[in-house]
């Protein structure tokens, strides 16, 4: 809900005592850290907080004797500065109006509903933290006033807005006298431009800069000045600055504090500790004392040995060796590192930043620690996981895409154990194709066997796989048998359709919240993609490895028919021709026929064999231009052509030449003196002829390969023609001629003159 730490007191007034006692039970029940203090009127109020101190007041406006407005008026004398909600069933504008004048916090209308808590609980954070920080910005101003450091704050335009004393004497000047000018007043001309061009931009890129620049007094003198420029998360600076020849302790007192200034004006509070090269504790602030519960004041703190510290607060962390382990590798990291996020125990979430210090006598490591809210580190870890799953949209095989998931739910959710269990192919088993274990339960990665009866587990797995119903198990000990089977006590079942299972699971019960469980959904969706895209790539790859073998077996067989046949055939029919010069023989002309038919068939295989299933190489064709060339190549007899289409179509052009020709060349072998039409349909073309025609039941069967009604035909002719087709993504159908002929009709083809 938010940052503030510690218990916040609420004082709440109402005088009906059954609606206090229930305001009081859900504001407690909304944060831990409200407690709840009730007075039943606004006299009984002053009392409580003479009595004692609270944080906030909340209180009923219609109330007998003094009402909410009169109370939160005597609460002003006091305190101006204390949150006062008025919290009420009487909702007007002018209350309301009376209300704001008086210097009321905040003013809320009771309803009918639980949701009113939950904004009152909110509205009561926010108001305490706004004031708890004002108020330690004011402690900060007043330490300022008293100090002996020259201190100055700039606005967002960079003018003067605060100046204690000791900053404005170094300058010859009274604080008065430069509040509102620009910071340029205290600089050189050829100094202000090095300032703007790149010590500004780095304090604006990092937060704090400090070095060395020369500064320039009323009376026209300069000096070197060590410098020091922090930015707040309001958009001011602060800026403290020491002359470099004042005498070296006070230069040593001055700058071991110095190191704390960067963070001492942030908005939102952080714990802050300096501590030398020997591990000795220079400085801490109240935020670092009560962010880990340190029992001693800060005061009390400097010169503790750091080291024995981290081990005392250690308990704190959910891994107290590696919180260990990394305090004793950052105070040796010569590099700043911000940000790194460290869980509590009370599932509290920090930001650790640690930046190496320089010291007079040596050097120093200066720590920092901001809480962190619940959505800022519901943004992190959702940022996280979408870098993370990024990479799942690149993978190329299941065993890829589990691993990347598998680190993902270790590295966002913390999950000691989880693992991807893929279905084998006889859909008996799931097996582990990606598993980390870090806290070493399991001895291997478990799989799970389907109708493992004596296996409850593999019993549940299988169960929820078959079913598509995830599973969330807050403890392992409320189902049954399962707590005996496994080490984990906790955790996630997600079927992911008919890949398989993502399991997570922790060794102790109740180890994710809705945060983690709506998380984990959001990486299972990923995961489920990226596995049907992996699934539909392999897929592709085993097609295409399959298609490579095929190619391959008709490049072998094309080679044989080619050569093995053809060179054999030559020999034969070259051995034919000198037989019949030699003598006259009627079975001569039958085996000389037999050789023409070997012929027209090999080459009929090899254009089967050869021929690609897509045709690619799609130009621009004039179809009565390739329809006379065709019928050229093609032996006619006295049959004649006719075209009646000035069409041009987009095709494979060597292609579509073999479909033309097979098309004449079938209407001559079985009409005859035939006329050849080729001709044009509103989304194709087609070719018929006026012989004797198919008969309609044969019809469906012309374009089966071997299919001929001809002695002659090798039956191949026509399947050439479809594999054309369907090469190019036509259609195909024999219908009756317009002089009762056949007529093939080709269609779905795309016309380049449109």
């Amino acid at each position: 809900m938010g940052t503030t730490t510690g218990t916040i007191r609420i004082l709440h007034v109402d005088d009906d005592p059954a609606v206090a006692e229930l305001t009081a039970d859900f504001l407690e029940r909304e944060d831990d850290r409200f407690t709840v203090e009730t007075a039943t009127s606004a006299s009984e109020g002053v009392d409580q907080l003479d009595a004692d101190d609270f944080d906030c007041i909340v209180s009923d406006y219609d109330m007998p004797v003094h009402n909410g407005i009169e109370f939160l008026e005597t609460v002003r004398e006091e305190d101006p500065e204390l949150p006062f909600i008025l919290f009420t069933g009487k909702g007007s504008e002018e209350v309301a109006s009376e209300a704001i004048s008086a210097g009321v916090s905040d003013y809320l209308q009771k309803g009918v509903n639980t949701e009113q808590y939950e904004l009152l609980a909110n509205r009561i954070l926010t108001h305490v933290e706004r004031t708890r920080a004002q108020r330690e910005r004011k402690r900060h101003r007043n330490a300022i006033e008293t100090a002996r450091e020259r201190i100055s704050i700039l606005d967002v335009e960079g003018h003067f807005v605060y100046v204690n004393e000791a900053y404005a004497d170094l300058y010859g000047y009274d604080p008065d006298e430069m509040i509102g000018h620009s910071w340029e007043l205290t600089y050189p001309d050829d100094e202000i431009q090095e300032i703007r061009e790149e010590i500004l931009p780095t304090v604006e890129e990092t937060g704090f800069w400090r070095g060395e620049t020369i500064g320039l007094r009323a009376d026209g003198s300069t000096f070197v000045e060590d410098h020091s420029l922090a930015l707040t998360d309001e958009g001011e600076f602060v800026c403290t600055i020491r002359d470099v020849t004042e005498h070296q302790e006070c230069k040593h007192k001055l700058q071991r504090s110095n190191a704390l200034l960067s963070t001492l004006f942030e908005a939102l509070p952080a714990g802050v500790l300096a501590e030398d090269e020997s591990r000795t504790v220079l400085a801490v602030n109240q935020q670092m004392v009560e962010l880990f519960e340190i029992p001693e004041t800060p005061d009390e703190v400097i010169g503790e040995d750091c080291e024995r510290m981290v081990e005392e607060v250690s308990d704190m962390v959910t891994d107290p060796d590696e919180f260990i382990e990394r305090i004793d590798e950052l105070a040796d990291e010569p590099e700043p590192v911000h940000d790194e996020e460290l869980v509590l125990q009370d599932s509290r979430v920090l930001a650790r930043s640690h930046e190496p210090i320089d010291l007079p006598d040596g050097e120093g490591n200066l720590w920092v620690y901001r809480g962190i809210s619940e959505q800022e580190h519901y943004q992190e870890r959702l940022e996280q996981l979408y870098q993370r799953t990024r990479t799942l949209m690149h993978t190329s095989t299941t065993e890829e895409t589990a691993q990347v998931a598998v680190d993902a739910a270790q590295e966002i959710l913390g999950a000691p154990t989880s693992g991807f269990h893929l279905v084998n192919d006889d859909n008996h088993v799931l097996e582990p194709i990606a598993f980390a274990d870090t806290t070493g339960a399991f001895e291997a990665a478990p799989a799970y066997e389907r109708g493992a009866d004596s296996d409850p587990i593999s019993t549940i797995v299988w169960d929820l796989f078959e079913s598509g119903d995830p599973l969330v198990i807050e403890d392992t000990r409320e189902h049954g048998r399962i707590a005996a089977e496994t080490p984990a006590r906790s955790g996630f079942i997600y079927p992911l359709d008919d890949h398989g299972v993502f399991i997570i699971s922790a060794m102790e019960p109740h180890a994710f919240d809705d945060t983690d469980t709506t998380l984990v959904e959001i990486l299972i969706a990923l995961l489920t993609a990226a596995l049907d895209r992996a699934k539909r790539e392999t897929l592709l790859r085993e097609r295409e490895h399959e298609l490579e073998r095929q190619n391959n077996r008709l490049d072998e067989f094309a080679s044989v028919v080619s050569h093995d046949l053809r060179n054999p055939l030559n020999v034969a029919h070259g051995r034919l021709e000198l037989a019949m010069e030699e003598c006259e023989s009627e079975h001569l002309d039958h085996v000389a026929r037999a050789h023409e038919r070997m012929v027209t068939l090999i080459d009929d295989l090899l254009t089967l064999a050869r021929e690609g299933a897509h045709a690619s190489d799609r130009e621009v064709v004039h179809l009565e231009e390739l329809s006379v060339n065709c019928w050229q190549n093609v032996d006619t007899a006295d049959a004649t052509l006719t075209t009646e289409t000035t069409r041009e179509i987009q095709a494979d052009r060597s292609r579509l030449q073999q479909l033309l020709e097979n098309l004449m060349r079938n209407a001559v072998e079985h009409g005859g003196d035939v006329t050849v039409t080729v001709g044009e349909l509103d989304d194709g073309f087609y070719v018929e002829d006026d012989g004797p025609g198919i008969p309609e039941e044969a019809r469906a069967d012309v374009f089966k390969n071997r299919y001929s009604t001809s002695e002659d035909g090798t039956g191949l002719g026509l399947g050439i023609v479809t594999r054309v087709v369907e090469a190019h993504d036509w259609g195909i159908r024999v219908t009756e001629g317009s002089r009762s002929g056949a007529r093939f009709e080709i269609t779905n083809v795309e016309f380049a003159d449109k």
